[in-house]
């Protein structure tokens, strides 16, 4: 499997031109928010989204400012949303390190995730970039809806596997799906390779998030959470939809209630976590992840031969197959 240094070899000195802009974006006057700024920095993530924006473009032309507004856009929108998303999920890490909460505190964070937000919105509309930015807060909203649809099932323990796939195509697939699509408009691809590349975006954000769901049953320390978080939150994940579906009426109760008890019992996690994997539930996640993986890839046929597009085909791969 290659990794990322590799497969963004065709965008490398685009991205660290996109770095320098992001940096001139993370600054402001407010001292607090410098050091909150810095701290995102030293702990940012893959990238992947600014990564997808770039590619999609690359693989039409040259990447132009545009571009990178959109770029800097998903990325600032992404960050604001991981840092109100550990506030609500009362997350002390954020990939190995301490989360913007656990050191500054929630109000803090909050109100860092909505400035982030808001100048991202600011740096698009003071350019003109309406059409860029409509597509990203309709995206902003999906994500929203998503997860208050997330929150609803975790509180009624109510949840199947089609509810599961419209709650992960709202909250994660969508900005993958944008990012792809705002990048190939940004140098005017024509309106079917635009759909087709949202369709890869979606599909991909799918397979991520189920393989990430997956790693909630392995613990990691590269990750910064043990196994189990997800199950700790009450939020079903595709492997525990299934092997609630494959159990059998007394084991389906049971299994329900030691969910709902795992809280107050933390000696139930170990027994849950074991149940969904001997169910299969690994198995068939992963079979799905393929299934939604190959859809992505199947939406880039017939575009340019190019180190753009053989960089897209290894990056969805590397989205399924990587470790962390």
């Amino acid at each position: 499997m290659p990794d990322l240094s590799t497969i963004t070899m065709p965008i490398a000195e685009e991205l660290k031109h996109f770095n320098l802009l992001l940096d001139k974006e993370l600054v402001a006057e407010s001292q607090p928010l410098c050091g909150i700024f810095q701290h995102v920095m030293n702990a940012k993530g893959k990238q992947l989204r600014p990564v997808l924006v770039l590619l999609s473009a690359k693989l039409f032309g040259e990447i132009n400012d545009k571009t990178y507004r959109a770029a800097l856009f998903v990325e600032m929108v992404h960050t604001a949303t991981l840092i109100h998303d550990d506030v609500i999920d009362e997350s002390g890490l954020r990939r190995g390190k301490p989360s913007i909460n656990a050191h500054w505190g929630n109000r803090t964070a909050v109100l860092s995730g909505d400035y982030l937000l808001s100048k991202a919105v600011l740096n698009l509309s003071e350019n003109g970039d309406y059409d860029i930015l409509s597509e990203v807060l309709r995206t902003a909203c999906l994500m929203s809806e998503g997860e208050l649809m997330q929150s609803d099932k975790a509180a009624h323990f109510d949840i199947n596997e089609a509810d599961y796939f419209n709650i992960i195509t709202r909250k994660t697939a969508t900005l993958m799906e944008v990012c792809c699509k705002t990048g190939a408009f940004s140098v005017d691809a024509d309106r079917q390779q635009i759909s087709a590349l949202a369709q890869f975006g979606k599909f991909l954000g799918i397979a991520f998030q189920i393989r990430d769901d997956i790693f909630d049953f392995q613990p990691s320390p590269e990750l910064g959470k043990p196994a189990g978080n997800d199950i700790k939150e009450h939020n079903f994940t595709l492997p525990l939809i299934y092997c609630l579906d494959h159990c059998n009426e007394i084991q389906r109760k049971q299994l329900l209630a030691d969910l709902r008890q795992v809280n107050e019992k933390s000696d139930l996690l170990p027994s849950i976590v074991e149940r969904v994997i001997s169910s299969g539930g690994i198995e068939y996640a992963e079979s799905r992840m393929q299934e939604f993986i190959n859809l992505a890839l199947q939406q880039l046929d017939g575009f340019p031969q190019n180190d753009a597009l053989f960089a897209l085909r290894d990056l969805a791969h590397y989205c399924v197959e990587r470790k962390v």
